[in-house]
């Protein structure tokens, strides 16, 4: 897509929307993405610019959200035939389509998978074919790819007529039009999976068990109608439904879809909200901004916080103790520790109160206090950049805030927090 895509009049018009409400749905996009024959950099660069505005996309049903019009197109329509044989010669795309698989093939090692029972399900012809128990892992995963690259790709137009059948047939061949069109676009779910295992410690084999998931979302919601090719359509929702896996896997508890949502309008707009103000926003800033209610921003905040391992070891020494192994106990000692801590922590966060909104947001940013406890200290680079000043900048209201800090901290208990040096 070039630069001026986003400029197009349904485009611009699901952007308007999106403002308006606080979100999309998947629907819209989807129908943007046949209609316009908007590429996957087209989508990427839609998908990205919606979340600059704190725009959410959202799992909502179409009716749930208004129609976005799109100018009708005059498509091609297709030709009735019947549906192509197995044995139809592949491609010209399928050498360099095997040249792939071959390439990943010799890159299987990298990977080591967790479990076999879906890929040796796909991977056998029949039972004594393949033997789970006596079969590695990597050999099943080599036999169900082997078997894939021996499956011819599909024409356009072979992929269109498979598509019309799915929709419109008979049950029967519905079933066996959708199969093919699977089959076909499974080693499209390697090539993404591929390339999405580096971001997570998902196996090999749930990614592509993810990656079919997504195969069939687009299997069911394409229009053969469109001259949109099957395969880049496909790409979209394999990619989405790779990326939903690997952020549910990066928690150790999953989140509803409606808490999942609000945490990202939350999040976009803290972010959105932060660069505009100059300072951190208060949750009835981010409720008004998001649409979301304060109810919700509060669950959200709490929701966002990601739990520690009680086994995770402190500082970079992987040989120090476990969180776990230095949680207070019950001793008076620990106890009394903690009342102190809790009454320094009300005493600075009232001599924080006392400076200005940049100098109070750039302390908190650096030292992780306030809104930012659950992210932790931040570089100063990085407080330059959300602020949009630079760094010797922060770096000179950030000593002006210490210093501010100093004067009003003394002859009280909080002194020893700020040193004993003076102006």
């Amino acid at each position: 897509m070039d630069s001026s895509s986003l400029s197009h009049p349904a485009v611009a018009a699901l952007i308007q929307q999106g403002a308006r409400d606080g979100r999309v749905s998947y629907s819209q996009i989807n129908d943007l993405l046949i209609d316009l024959e908007l590429d996957e950099d087209a989508v990427d660069e839609l998908l990205e610019t919606l979340e600059k505005r704190a725009i959410v996309v959202s799992d909502a049903a179409p009716d749930a959200l208004a129609p976005v019009a799109t100018p009708k197109k005059t498509a091609p329509q297709p030709q009735k035939m019947k549906a192509p044989k197995t044995g139809d010669a592949p491609t010209k795309t399928s050498a360099a389509g095997n040249e792939d698989l071959d390439a990943l093939l010799a890159q299987l090692d990298e990977f080591m998978p967790t479990d076999v029972d879906d890929v040796a399900q796909l991977a056998s012809e029949t039972p004594e074919e393949l033997d789970d128990e006596f079969v590695p892992i990597e050999d099943a995963l080599k036999l169900y790819l082997n078997r894939m690259g021996q499956i011819p790709r599909l024409s356009p137009e072979a992929e269109r007529e498979l598509a019309g059948i799915a929709r419109d047939g008979s049950e029967a061949e519905k079933h066996e039009a959708q199969n093919k069109l699977v089959e076909a676009n499974l080693r499209l779910v390697v090539h993404l999976a591929h390339h999405a295992a580096p971001r997570t410690t998902l196996s090999i084999t749930d990614l592509l068990q993810e990656g079919n998931l997504g195969l069939l979302d687009a299997v069911s919601r394409y229009r053969p109608e469109s001259n949109k090719t099957f395969g880049a359509y496909a790409t979209w929702w394999i990619r989405r439904a790779l990326n939903r896996a690997i952020t549910e896997h990066s928690r150790s508890m999953k989140l509803s879809g409606d808490l999942y949502e609000a945490i990202q309008k939350m999040q976009a707009a803290n972010r959105q909200l932060t660069q505009t103000l100059g300072r951190t926003p208060s949750r009835q800033e981010m409720a008004e901004f998001s649409g979301l209610t304060m109810a919700q921003i509060e669950e959200a905040q709490r929701a966002a916080i990601n739990p520690l391992s009680l086994d995770s070891r402190g500082g970079n020494d992987e040989d120090g103790e476990g969180l776990g192994e230095n949680l207070a106990d019950d001793s008076t000692e620990n106890v009394e520790n903690a009342a102190i801590r809790q009454e320094v922590g009300i005493g600075l966060t009232a001599l924080l109160d006392e400076l200005s909104e940049r100098e109070k947001l750039i302390v908190q940013m650096r030292f992780g206090l306030g809104e930012f406890a659950a992210t932790g200290s931040r570089a100063s680079e990085d407080v330059a950049k959300v602020l949009k000043i630079s760094r010797d900048r922060v770096h000179e209201i950030e000593l002006r805030a210490l210093r501010k800090l100093r004067r009003k901290a003394k002859g009280s208990g909080l002194a020893k927090l700020f040193g004993d040096g003076e102006d």
